[in-house]
């Protein structure tokens, strides 16, 4: 609890010390749109840890683990890239006029949100095995990375270097897990289409960061990619939503 308490908040105490309540209080405001993401994979968390635990031992495991985190990483992408085109509107709607600087901040921390939400989805592994230690053990790599990058990065960058630190550690963690967790559960991931739609991803958070008029048409082309990424689920989420339509 207290490596997530340094990795969540010492960015904001960092900022504080070198940068003053005025950008401090500019990103926590941003924090909120981020915040969205946790919400609604929260809820899928809650019914993800059960069913780990009781396909742990089924002999069809890998199956059911490969497709769902197929499909997991590709609905994280989707809507983290769907908000980094919403980013500025709903920063408008979100946040008073003062705070409405704060969007900058935003594509960063959506983006370590995102890495986080995978990282949780390899943490339940660990609870299923009733083996916690490198869960204990990554979340305290990403703690003292973020610490570190934050006294780095901060006091050049302000507010950006603490979206940095933040949205980097938690991709270590999501990394350090990923590896880990494929090494006792036989799960299949296809790297190509994954990495292809996280780099989209990136290259979309860092025109989101600029204000230009291209930043907003790059994240939208970057979106498309992600969206087409993989056909299958696609075609997959097409037929339900029009079974669903038709009722």
């Amino acid at each position: 609890m207290l490596s997530w308490w340094v990795n969540s908040l010492s960015d904001r105490y960092i900022v504080l010390l070198f940068w003053g309540s005025g950008i401090t209080g500019l990103y926590t405001a941003a924090s909120k749109l981020p915040a969205m993401i946790n919400l609604v994979t929260s809820i899928f968390q809650q019914a993800w840890q059960y069913s780990t635990a009781t396909e742990i031992d089924s002999e069809d495991n890998s199956s059911f683990f490969s497709n769902i985190f197929r499909g997991y990483a590709y609905f994280c992408a989707l809507a983290c890239g769907g908000l980094l085109i919403l980013n500025k509107i709903i920063c408008k709607i979100l946040l008073q006029s003062d705070f409405y600087s704060a969007w900058k901040f935003v594509p960063l921390l959506l983006l370590a949100a995102t890495f986080g939400c995978i990282a949780t989805y390899f943490g339940t592994f660990y609870n299923a095995v009733k083996n916690n230690k490198m869960l204990m053990v990554s979340t305290i790599v990403g703690a003292i990375i973020n610490f570190g990058l934050n006294f780095f990065l901060i006091p050049q960058y302000g507010g950006m270097g603490a979206a940095i630190a933040t949205a980097f550690s938690y991709f270590v963690i999501m990394v350090i897990r990923m590896v880990d967790v494929c090494r006792f559960i036989n799960i299949k991931i296809d790297f190509t289409r994954f990495w292809i739609q996280f780099l989209t991803l990136f290259i979309a958070v860092l025109f989101s960061c600029r204000k230009s008029n291209i930043s907003l048409l790059i994240p939208i082309f970057m979106f498309v990619i992600i969206l087409i990424s993989d056909m299958w689920l696609l075609k997959k989420i097409t037929v339900v939503l029009k079974r669903l339509i038709n009722r």
